[in-house]
């Protein structure tokens, strides 16, 4: 969000290598997340979460290193200090060496004896979702580093740009995405196809009229958007079918009306349910993602003050240039008519203290689109605007409330231990 809203680029990530160390520690973080489960319910996977547990905060310790040290340029690193970056690449060999050193010496006494399990089970799935996680992480530590292990081998300087991540990283994402429609159905151990079909055949048939609807409506077709709708469709199928049933169930127990039941299954059972309201922001931002990553509209034109531009449907209207000053910076600033009616305003800032340009972007949002206007340069009494439309930019963020609304709801509920009594 702080770089679509004050870089001025139009974009929200970038695999900018500093944006990649904050990800890889998330990615096996979230995988840890997901594989505690299994040892929580079946007592497995012990030493492979002892593992992820001391990668997460390595991968953390790494990207550290990666923003204070100035061995990478990026817009998000700061307090560049040589010195400084020495200590702490010290101190991630002592960290990573020894907690690495006594795993391999010790891990191997925490796992206990394999239990048979079905291959159509939770378990199962969540060892997929635990692989795919684990490998995506790999797939970026690999993009993001390998450029500087050449640059301090061989001094050759190559950039592994966008491209590289989103052939890699997105498809994996994806199944993720899907994985996480299916997963909450199954049951541990082993499940019946015909049970698993009774309970996700809505589910699917909901992502797949989603999906065919994105793929003969939206423009340019995209088989990557209709994938990536359809699997979203499916979690959020699932998460309203997961409260259905649960909600019904408590109805006919307690004799409570359904509205009732909903919200107090769903109070009762939190751990449960903030898990998956954080599968439904994951859901909403992945359609957010869709929209705004392969259906955003952009120009680059140049205009003098009463100057139009037309894009998407939307008139924009350059009203006029001129001077503007702040409490600690001297600003260039443009003002905006959008389709005639809704003023923006654009600046480029330059501060006292740093003489540093800056851009402040003018942003219009609704649910369903924003129009993004900045003033880039100007020359001779011509104006140079990059002028952005981007669909359901605002359910990316949206989806990230959700995921911390689901995250508070799990920590707000005490696990329970496997005598039934809570946890202190």
């Amino acid at each position: 969000a702080w770089a679509y809203y004050e870089l001025g680029w139009g974009g929200y990530w970038a695999w900018d290598p500093v944006e990649n160390a904050s990800f890889m520690p998330w990615l096996t973080g979230a995988a840890l997340v997901h594989s505690l489960m299994v040892q929580q319910q079946r007592r497995l996977l012990a030493s492979w979460n002892l593992f992820l547990a001391i990668l997460t905060f390595s991968l953390s310790l790494l990207g550290t290193f990666l923003v204070r040290s100035g061995v990478l340029s990026s817009v998000h690193a700061f307090a560049v200090d040589p010195g400084r970056g020495a200590y702490i690449l010290v101190f991630l060999a002592l960290v990573v060496g020894s907690a690495f050193g006594v795993f391999l010496w010790r891990g191997g006494d925490m796992q206990a004896s394999p239990r048979p399990t079905g291959w159509l089970s939770r378990e199962t799935l969540l060892l997929v979702n635990n692989v795919l996680f684990t490998v995506a992480g790999a797939c970026v530590f690999l993009g993001t580093l390998y450029p500087l292990f050449l640059d301090v081998t061989i001094e050759q300087k190559i950039t592994v740009a966008a491209p590289y991540f989103n052939a890699v990283v997105v498809p994996q994402m994806l199944l993720l995405v899907l994985l996480m429609g299916i997963t909450p159905s199954l049951p541990w151990r082993q499940a019946q196809p015909a049970a698993l079909w009774r309970r996700l055949r809505w589910s699917l048939l909901a992502g797949a009229v989603a999906g065919a609807l994105t793929l003969a409506l939206a423009r340019p077709v995209s088989v990557l958007a209709a994938l990536s709708v359809a699997c979203a469709v499916l979690t959020m199928g699932t998460v309203w079918a997961d409260l259905w049933r649960g909600g019904r169930a408590l109805a006919g127990a307690e004799r409570r009306p359904l509205a009732l039941a909903l919200p107090l299954n769903a109070w009762r059972a939190r751990r449960h349910y903030g898990a998956l309201v954080a599968h439904l922001g994951v859901a909403v931002a992945t359609i957010g993602l869709a929209a705004a990553g392969l259906f955003r509209d952009h120009t680059l034109v140049t205009m003098a003050p009463g100057d139009t531009a037309t894009l998407a449907g939307h008139r924009l209207q350059l009203v006029g240039v001129g001077p503007a000053t702040g409490p600690n910076y001297d600003a260039e600033r443009a003002s905006f008519l959008l389709d005639g009616a809704i003023a923006l305003k654009s600046e480029r800032r330059s501060y006292h203290a740093s003489r540093m340009p800056t851009t402040e972007s003018g942003i219009h949002s609704t649910p369903l689109r924003d129009v993004y206007v900045v003033l880039t340069e100007s020359r001779d009494g011509r104006h140079t605007i990059s002028f952005y439309v981007n669909p359901l930019v605002q359910w990316i963020w949206a989806g990230g409330a959700l995921i911390g609304l689901g995250v508070l709801l799990c920590l707000s509920e005490r696990p329970a231990r496997r005598d039934g009594s809570s946890a202190a």
